[in-house]
């Protein structure tokens, strides 16, 4: 079951690595994001309709950069980063079971086990988003801080700390309880990881905000920081995120914990304690997020995965102490539940990979882009309006974050600047995707739209196709995309 999980993910990123058009909604923006940095262009610039920045730490942008320098422009590079990422995840995730038990039968079960977890974090292992590298990043600076010594391979450990965070925020909430463990080493150890991790992320986060004049810190914290607003997941997460989809997992990692209290080596616990309360508490933060979506899962899923493994191991070597037959019906009930966990995670990788109906429509829409003279505005897919030559417009997730969630004063300008567009009819077309009105975002913008702007056309699905979501979301409509047309009145004053 962890090969055939493995196996299904490497042929699930295949087949999705080469899509030449967006699979998630913000893709588009990240590659617009890497084509400024390719360009010398500020990253971190007031908002404006043109553009408005991610609120991600840029060096997931910056190794994007390096790898379209070496394939091409495209969204190819983007996802052959995460790739390269997740795989590593696996590595990492293996060879932390196999240093502690030294069984690679269990360590395989483990890496098998956060394969497994695809479709339970959106399928977001491959896709051009900084969630892989970040992770990446941070379980290797775990497993040095783990199992290395000497003051390099500490270095080394704050370092990659430092890039993680520099890669996605989130990193900070496992960096820190990672501290505690480091102490543990001794006060040099601790300098040699906390110095070398705060060194370097600080310095880049302060360059930053000198180099824009303030916004990095806007779009980065203050921005941030008013999204844990859905408290509701205080609670649903523990019940809907960790025990309906890894129950038996956090068994096993309660029976490691449990044994792990009466051995005379504390410290592989305490490390685990650390860890896993930093990837857990990292993802239960996350789902407070009001725009936390499944990827906010995965370092919860890896550390569970890893404890997975851990104890199952113990829950064997237990039973070797045994002989008999409650030995043996001991070891057949550890073997089914870690198979009942595979089986509860099926997945259909057909859901998520586009077909040629999903090709075509895309290829129509960037011809539809094109052919219109003027500007024109894809809310969701804003890429599409550079990639034809013309005057590129912010993506509208990335615009109404700031707008819901920004300083209302801070913020004006940007607000104004849409408000006099669509009462100017600034753009030849708009074109929204199926059923753009339920989108809470079109909320910002909603009523302006209407008021200047009449619908003239519907891309339609292809008689017979099945429309497919590309997340796993319900099924799209099946209109696929509503074009707008300004009104033929005089704009309002």
């Amino acid at each position: 079951m962890a090969i055939a999980y493995i196996s299904l993910y490497l042929l699930l990123a295949f087949l999705r690595m080469n899509v030449p058009y967006d699979l998630e909604r913000l893709e588009g923006s990240f590659l617009e994001q890497v084509g400024r940095v390719l360009h010398g262009q500020p990253m971190f610039t007031a908002p404006a309709l043109a553009y408005v920045p991610m609120v991600y730490t840029p060096v997931y942008f910056y190794v994007s950069a390096l790898a379209v320098k070496l394939m091409g422009f495209g969204f190819t590079p983007l996802r052959l980063v995460s790739i390269l990422s997740s795989l590593g995840c696996f590595v990492v995730l293996y060879r932390f079971v196999q240093r502690e038990s030294s069984s690679h039968y269990f360590a395989l079960v483990a890496a098998g086990l956060f394969a497994a977890t695809v479709r339970e974090t959106g399928d977001w292992f491959e896709l051009a988003r900084p969630d892989s590298l970040y992770i990446f990043l941070l379980v290797l600076s775990a497993y040095l801080l783990r199992w290395k010594r000497g003051a390099a391979w500490l270095v080394l450990a704050g370092c990659l700390a430092g890039l993680s965070f520099l890669t996605k925020q989130t990193a900070l909430l496992v960096i820190l309880p990672l501290l505690a463990y480091a102490l543990t080493l001794g006060l040099r150890a601790f300098a040699a990881y906390a110095g070398t991790a705060a060194l370097l992320a600080g310095g880049v986060i302060a360059l930053l905000h000198v180099a824009s004049g303030g916004w990095s810190t806007f779009y980065l914290f203050t921005l941030t920081s008013s999204f844990l607003t859905s408290k509701g997941h205080i609670v649903l997460f523990w019940i809907n995120d960790i025990f309906r989809v890894l129950p038996i997992a956090v068994a096993f990692a309660v029976l490691y914990f449990l044994d792990a209290a009466w051995s005379e080596d504390r410290r592989p616990a305490w490390f685990h304690l650390c860890f896993g309360a930093g990837m857990v508490g990292a993802s239960w933060a996350y789902s407070l997020n009001w725009g936390a979506y499944l990827n906010g899962r995965l370092p919860a899923y890896f550390f569970l995965s890893l404890a997975m493994g851990l104890g199952a191991w113990k829950g064997v070597e237990m039973l070797r102490a045994h002989s008999g037959d409650r030995a043996a019906v001991g070891r057949a009930v550890v073997f089914a539940a870690l198979l009942i966990q595979f089986c509860v995670l099926p997945y259909d990788p057909r859901l998520v990979i586009p077909h040629r109906q999903d090709r075509e429509l895309r290829r129509e829409l960037a011809a539809r882009v094109a052919q219109i003279p003027g500007p024109v505005w894809v809310p969701n897919h804003s890429y599409l309006s550079a990639a034809a030559g013309k005057e590129s417009f912010a993506q509208i997730l990335n615009l109404c974050t700031v707008l819901v969630a920004g300083d209302p004063q801070k913020v004006a300008p940007l607000r104004r600047e849409l408000h006099d567009a669509l009462r100017q009819r600034r753009f030849r077309a708009i074109i929204q995707d199926g059923e753009w009105d339920r989108d809470v975002v079109a909320g910002v913008y909603r009523a302006d739209l209407l008021e200047n702007y009449t619908k003239s056309e519907e891309i339609m699905y292809p008689t017979g196709a099945t429309p497919r979501s590309i997340l796993g979301l319900p099924a799209p409509p099946r209109v696929a995309f509503v074009i707008f047309v300004p009104k033929s009145a005089e704009p309002a004053p």
